[in-house]
């Protein structure tokens, strides 16, 4: 066989190696040069239906169930079809990047299936969040209002 075969082909499966690993349906803020603590406040604020948990190290939050109904969100707690935001702080330092995931849940005799993400919901909660970024900080430091001269 020829090597133009052979490299069609060692391309094909890298390509594909490199879009199974990226996330379908995920949304990403980039360069978000806030301390960690400001970005849980902002995910707790942009989440629809509120905060259902966080994981240990505070960089994985997840909504509460929620379904849209025309252009609003409406609990969904009980629901055999049902979403849930999930948003990941990604970086291990400044500038961080979010990322916005909308899984779609759906139960299926008695187990719970992802079966799809929504990007139209994730994102509507990006723009949340880069509406929040934008907000001046409610606790500002007292070294920045402070005026030397």
């Amino acid at each position: 066989m020829n090597s133009k075969f052979w490299f069609q082909t060692i391309f094909f499966i890298f390509t594909q190696l490199l879009l199974s690993c990226s996330t379908p349906g995920g949304l990403t803020v980039p360069d978000v040069d806030r301390p960690l603590l400001d970005l849980q406040r902002i995910a707790s604020k942009s989440l629809p239906m509120g905060l259902r948990s966080v994981s240990t190290n505070g960089r994985e939050y997840f909504s509460k169930y929620f379904i849209v109904v025309g252009r609003k969100f409406k609990s969904a707690e009980k629901l055999v079809e049902r979403k849930y935001a999930h948003l990941l702080v990604l970086g291990d330092r400044r500038p961080y990047t979010i990322q916005v995931i909308v899984p779609t849940e759906k139960s299926i005799g008695g187990k719970t299936v992802i079966i799809g993400t929504d990007s139209a919901v994730a994102e509507v909660i990006r723009r949340r969040i880069r509406q929040q970024l934008t907000l001046r900080r409610e606790d500002p430091n007292i070294i920045d209002e402070f005026r030397a001269f």
